[in-house]
This record gives C-alpha cells, structure tokens and sequence, in this order.
C-alpha cells in the first residue's frame, strides 16, 4: 500500500487516500474519517471458493488507510455474525459476482466495480486538474467502465466508447446520449486525448495507438499493451494498480 501511494504521489500530485475521498465525495477531515469504526473482511466460499491472500490485502488497505480492520476468523455467515457480535461497523465481503462494503450502522453498501471505476476517473481528474471539456477514450463499456463513464461525462468530460460486445456501449448510451460509440479500439484511442482502459485483454493496444501526452488510466487487469506501447509510453503516463484505490474510495463511500 505505501509503494501505491508513492506512485500516485508521484504521477498525479495525490496520495490514495486523497482520490479515494475525492471520488467518494467526502468532504470531511481524512485523518479522522474512521475514528471509533472498526470492520470486518468476510472470506467467502461460494463459487470458485477463497481467493488465497485477498481478504487480508483488502484489511491491509482498510488499516492503511486508518479503518481498523480484521480478517473475520469464520467463513460466509459465519464471519457476518462475527462482525455484528463484536460490533463492527463495517463488513468487506466478496463472492464471484460481487464485492461489497457495507456500513451496518447508516446501511450504506458500496460495489466495488463502481468504486473501482469512480476512482479511476478521479484519478485521471486528478492528473490532467479537471475533466471539463477535455475527451476521454473509454475502452470496455462493463461495469467498471460505465462508472467511470457516468463519473467523468458528468464533469463535462466527452467520452468515446468500445467495447467489443457493442451492445454494452449502446445500453451506456442510453444512460448517458452523449457518449459516443467507436467502431474499433484504435478509432477510440485517436478520438480521446486520454485513455481509460476498463478491458482486460493482452497484446490490443499496440505502440502506434499511443499519443503523445496522452494519460492511461487503467483498471483493468491484465493490461492490454505490448511491450512496444508500454516502452512508448512510460510508467509516468499508465495511473494503475490492483486493488488499492478501489477499496479505498469504498471505505470512503460508507461514511460520505
């Protein structure tokens, strides 16, 4: 967690914690956002079971950031009856669908793909100081790419869309008419000074695709560069990690 903030740091002027709060539109002190609250990660084994070592990165993110967190010692219900018995205020769970943030107290839930995508497009705010006018490339019109999507057009932002299953761009755009559908990765990335890269995928985005300037923000994992457009455009220029900023501006979410 603190080799992400230095990166962030670094890149955009702005630790995790302060994009996170950004994107949650907190307005309170971040220093004592979760005095008196504690929280509870829930492993859970429904579907393809436990995902070795993530409940304890989430709690590590969580400490971070000042939320005291423990990984709950029972499983699924288990782990929900834990959390209300020792009075917790918080609950991380996450299956193979979903992964979620619930405030047991004001009964606020947070989505992580939401949060994820919301974040992402804060942080890139963040970078380029303001979405207003400027034009984004979203690439893949999912769940995280449409937040994002949704996040960045209502801060004036002109955002072109793919997505390989175009039917999820159109179903955007019905949300949002004024993001605009591209036929093919390549238009899409040459309408947006900038990029946001929601699709996973390797070896897509290819060296003459990048732009000079322009800033990928990139939630999606694994990256779809080759090793020519990475080496193009710099680890100065690609604002990614993958877990961090996401459950952050969740924990964020809960106590906005």
């Amino acid at each position: 967690m603190k080799v992400s903030d230095r990166a962030f740091e670094m890149k955009i002027g702005a630790d995790i914690s302060e994009v996170a709060a950004h994107a949650a539109g907190f307005s309170g002190s971040r220093a004592t956002a979760f005095d008196r609250s504690e929280a509870k990660v829930v492993p859970m084994t429904s579907g393809k079971g436990v995902i070795s070592g993530f409940a304890q990165a989430v709690a590590a993110i969580l400490n971070h950031l000042g939320l005291k967190t423990e990984v709950a010692s029972k499983n699924d219900v288990g782990g929900i009856s834990e959390a209300f018995t020792d009075g917790a205020k918080m609950v991380f769970a996450a299956d193979d669908e979903f992964f979620v943030g619930l405030n047991l107290r004001n009964l606020k839930v947070s989505y992580n793909y939401d949060a994820t995508g919301r974040g992402y497009a804060a942080a890139l705010e963040k970078k380029i100081d303001g979405l207003d006018g400027k034009s984004v490339a979203l690439i893949g019109a999912g769940r995280v790419g449409s937040a994002a999507a949704e996040y960045m057009c209502r801060r004036g932002a002109n955002v072109f869309a793919y997505d390989p299953l175009g039917w999820k761009v159109d179903e955007l755009r019905r949300r949002l008419p004024l993001c605009l559908k591209c036929g093919t990765v390549a238009e899409c990335i040459s309408r947006g000074d900038h990029v946001m890269l929601a699709a996973p995928g390797r070896n897509f985005i290819t060296a003459r695709m990048i732009k000079e300037g322009a800033i990928f923000t990139a939630p999606a994992v694994p990256l779809g560069f080759t090793k020519a457009a990475l080496e193009k455009l710099g680890q100065d220029r690609i604002i990614h990690d993958k877990l961090a900023l996401g459950v952050a501006t969740m924990a964020f979410d809960l106590v906005s």
